[in-house]
């Protein structure tokens, strides 16, 4: 019970605590924000129906290499960064700073894990696209 009452009155007061207050930087997170949103809707229209939660197992679907999907093979998952770094921006707190760090490292686990899937699926279509797009938005 002291434990836990140590959490709750030191920890979770501290992972709140604002790192900085800046107009500069909510304004960017917006920003951010919003070009993070425009990115995951555009993506959403290119998939049209080939959109999954998961990714299946069961034999080859569509490669999509349009739209967003043109910049980078992960729209989605950079609008998550983009959108978690803009979310980092407006509020400054340590939680967020936490998150912006965590959130790249989970989303490069999840995209060598659909990588690996679309190799096995879609091989020779998927390597010629590999070669000329991005994993991320710059490299």
């Amino acid at each position: 019970l002291t434990a836990a009452t140590h959490i709750e009155t030191w920890l979770l007061p501290q992972l709140h605590r604002r790192l900085f207050a800046s107009h500069a930087a909510s304004v960017a997170g917006a920003v951010l924000t919003v070009l993070a949103l425009v990115l995951q809707s555009s993506a959403y229209l290119a998939m049209s129906s080939s959109w999954r939660l998961v990714a299946r197992s069961e034999g080859a679907s569509r490669l999509i290499t349009t739209g967003p999907f043109a910049l980078t093979r992960n729209p989605i998952y950079m609008s998550a960064i983009l959108y978690i770094a803009g979310a980092f921006l407006m509020n400054g707190t340590i939680v967020f700073g936490i998150f912006l760090v965590l959130t790249p490292i989970f989303v490069h686990a999840q995209i060598l894990r659909e990588e690996f899937h679309l190799l096995s699926t879609n091989s020779e279509s998927y390597r010629r696209y590999r070669e000329v797009t991005p994993r991320y938005l710059l490299f």
